[in-house]
């Protein structure tokens, strides 16, 4: 379970701290496990990239977000309550920009395809008479955040595979990019559980584990190659850093 908390990193760690010390405070988010079999996210911002120039921008674009602009009141199922859940727009820019990390870190599943689908879907039915405006709005985030690529590849599986109506689209879809990305998805499994190559880099020890990490995020660079090299960039810092005794500074954000 993920969930977004508004304030500064010390006050959310501070609110946190008062029920359980973390297990693990990450880049962007720290754990909180309080409920049995629940892994609980606590995001100090949503989502981040790989490559700082890519990260500035993604920074950029929540700065100017507002929680109450982005979310509304959705009631759960059962009379659990009402909570505030993600837009629809927000969702098609946000869970775009999380799927490309992970799929360049260590690999998404066709359940992370299915979930933009459905949002794309939700959008259609919620602006039925502005949907172009909203789609040229979005659009103009891809553009910003530098994802446009990877939403075409997204959207030519939506299209050839998923049957979904080419007015329902975002962006203009890229049988090239798209052809890869399906590729990778079938051999990854889900979160890359399936993929050998991702198993052989996970058992390699020392400089050969960051060698064929490299090796594996250089597959991407023909197609996403913003996200490629940013985590290239990632990898040869925790590197450098941990073997001049500065580990921490050099702490991977995977």
């Amino acid at each position: 379970m993920d969930i977004w908390v508004s304030g500064t990193k010390e006050e959310i760690l501070n609110h946190v701290r008062k029920y359980k010390e973390p297990d693990e405070v990450e880049y962007h988010h720290v754990d909180f496990n309080i409920l049995d079999n629940v892994e609980i996210e606590v995001h100090f911002f949503p989502t981040f990239s790989f490559n700082p120039v890519a990260n500035l921008r993604v920074k950029r674009w929540i700065r100017t977000l507002k929680m109450e602009d982005v979310t509304r009141m959705t009631e759960m199922p059962e009379g659990a309550g009402i909570i505030p859940m993600p837009t629809h727009e927000f969702n098609a820019v946000h869970i775009l920009q999380h799927a490309l990390r992970h799929f360049i870190y260590g690999g998404v599943g066709l359940r992370h395809v299915l979930d933009h689908y459905y949002v794309l879907k939700a959008l259609h039915a919620e602006h039925p008479d502005d949907f172009e405006e909203v789609k040229a709005r979005i659009q103009k985030t891809y553009r910003q955040l530098g994802i446009t690529t990877f939403a075409q590849a997204m959207m030519w599986i939506f299209k050839e595979y998923l049957n979904m109506d080419d007015s329902w689209l975002l962006v203009e879809p890229s049988e090239k990019h798209g052809v890869f990305l399906l590729k990778e998805l079938m051999q990854m499994g889900n979160f890359g559980r399936e993929d050998k190559r991702l198993a052989t880099e996970r058992n390699a020890q020392n400089l050969k584990r960051t060698y064929v990490k490299i090796a594996n995020s250089l597959r991407f660079f023909h197609s996403f190659p913003g996200e490629s090299i940013g985590r290239i960039y990632v990898l040869t810092k925790e590197f450098v850093f941990s073997h001049i005794g500065l580990s921490k500074w050099g702490k991977n954000v995977e």
